[in-house]
């Protein structure tokens, strides 16, 4: 088998027929199989997924009986797939270049250094206004990324990748937020990292994306993996650093959940153990007592 492609989806019926629609249109000269996880959805998006693989016998779908989570259910689909490379799409982009993965499975196969390729996106916002490449990821140019670059801006989206089969058996972490950001580090550890400077996705963004949550659990998270990044990455800790900063301060100022992120602050900054801020915290925990 020269490609899996790989899809995760739940609760998504209002995106998932673009997204296999553009699966279907590729124009390409190997074998491929499609692995899709359903994580228990609980709208249409199973029928639709079970629609397509009636019509086409390449598509495999995995009903999960319980809800997984994004993690586990990209652990899973991961290990199902047996191509040689795997394309990376979620439930809810869709790819607008037909020839994408003949272009990036015939790089692949002239360059076995290298074990990641990526291209450039287009953003398409719920409420259907677009911005394009130009306006939205300027940086992505057509050339060999590092991992720090990678790392440093977000810069792989990973509905646009085609990568190496290399990481089997994946096990995620619960301390990742991102199952992307570890596969794109561990492939770079293996290999090189390409770009195509052309779009070939469009990547959505609603109110649903974890990029774009924000809230307290998405900052818990984030935090997690950044200290988790640092322990299993010491060479990126230039990246990651200064990352956890950022992370932490949205931490700290919650009346009831605060106090833990409060003492992790203070000891990354020890001069503020005489401050108003550490008798601020210390109040905190005596209230609590």
């Amino acid at each position: 088998m020269k490609l899996s492609i790989f899809v995760v989806t739940y609760n998504q019926e209002r995106y998932i027929r673009q997204c296999l629609e553009s699966i279907v249109a590729q124009k390409v000269d190997f074998d491929y199989e499609v692995i899709i996880g359903d994580d228990c959805s609980t709208d249409g998006t199973g029928a639709i997924c079970d629609e397509f693989a009636a019509k086409y016998p390449q598509i495999k779908v995995y009903h999960h009986s319980e809800n997984l989570g994004l993690l586990k259910n990209w652990e899973f689909v991961m290990n199902k797939c047996k191509g040689e490379y795997i394309a990376l799409i979620e439930g809810d982009d869709l790819w607008i270049d037909e020839h994408k993965l003949q272009r990036q499975v015939d790089w692949l196969d002239a360059h076995p250094d290298y074990t990641l390729t990526f291209t450039r996106a287009e953003i398409l916002y719920e409420n259907g206004a677009e911005i394009g490449q130009e306006k939205d990821l300027p940086h992505l140019e057509e050339r060999e990324y590092s991992v720090e670059e990678i790392c440093k801006d977000f810069k792989v989206l990973s509905s646009s990748t085609v990568i190496r089969n290399v990481l089997q058996p994946v096990h995620y972490s619960d301390q990742l937020l991102y199952a992307d950001t570890y596969t794109f580090i561990e492939l770079c550890k293996r290999g090189k990292a390409y770009c195509f400077g052309v779009s070939t996705v469009k990547y959505r963004i609603h109110a649903q994306n974890l990029s774009y949550n924000g809230d307290w659990d998405f900052y818990v998270h984030a935090y997690n993996q950044c200290r988790y990044f640092n322990r299993l990455y010491p060479e990126l800790r230039s990246v990651y650093e200064p990352r956890l900063e950022e992370t932490i301060i949205h931490l700290l100022y919650d009346k009831d959940k605060s106090l833990k992120y409060r003492i992790a602050y203070t000891k990354r900054h020890p001069k503020l153990i005489f401050s108003r801020f550490m008798l601020k915290t210390i109040k905190t925990y005596l209230l609590k007592l």
